[in-house]
């Protein structure tokens, strides 16, 4: 069976999803914490992103086993080495979709065609995307629902340790 030249082969290896182990949280920051992105940040955490915008920075973070960060009212508002961040700008915990990868740069229409069955399934997303491939998070709780909402849609779900954020 040949699939239309538009639509996306998504049993292709390079578009497995792989979830991910590891909670991970979004915050945001002041720029006045941009000297504390020291290297050290970079080795202790298995998956962290950074992102400087106008007035503030985004930092994604999947802390490793047995660490959960700044906790405020129950919740995990912030990295320990950076502070609680901006009140109200945080968000936790997220699972991550890791699509397999390597992605070739002139692909169109991969996340469109991820997020759609997501978005009619209610399930809020935050998209990250790295040179070799795409991360969705979803909010943890809705992780099992994603990956059956997007089994449905034709997507390959795959379980790799070796793959997986903070699994050797």
């Amino acid at each position: 069976m040949t699939q239309p030249l538009n639509e996306i082969n998504k049993l292709i290896f390079t578009l497995h999803l792989i979830p991910q182990p590891l909670p991970i949280y979004t915050f945001f920051y002041p720029l006045s914490i941009i000297p504390s992105l020291t290297p050290n940040l970079y080795e202790k955490y298995p998956y962290f992103s950074v992102t400087r915008e106008l007035d503030g920075v985004s930092v994604v973070a999947a802390f490793p086993p047995g660490e959960e960060g700044v906790v405020v009212d129950g919740e995990v508002r912030g990295l320990r080495e950076l502070g609680d961040g901006d009140a109200g700008r945080w968000f936790g915990p997220w699972k991550a979709i890791k699509i397999r990868g390597p992605l070739y740069i002139g692909l169109t229409g991969i996340l469109h065609e991820f997020l759609t069955p997501l978005r009619k399934a209610e399930i809020n997303i935050y998209a990250i995307s790295t040179w070799p491939t795409d991360y969705i998070l979803v909010p943890a709780e809705k992780l099992d629902t994603a990956l059956d909402v997007l089994k449905a849609d034709g997507w390959q779900v795959v379980l790799q340790a070796n793959e997986s954020l903070g699994v050797q």
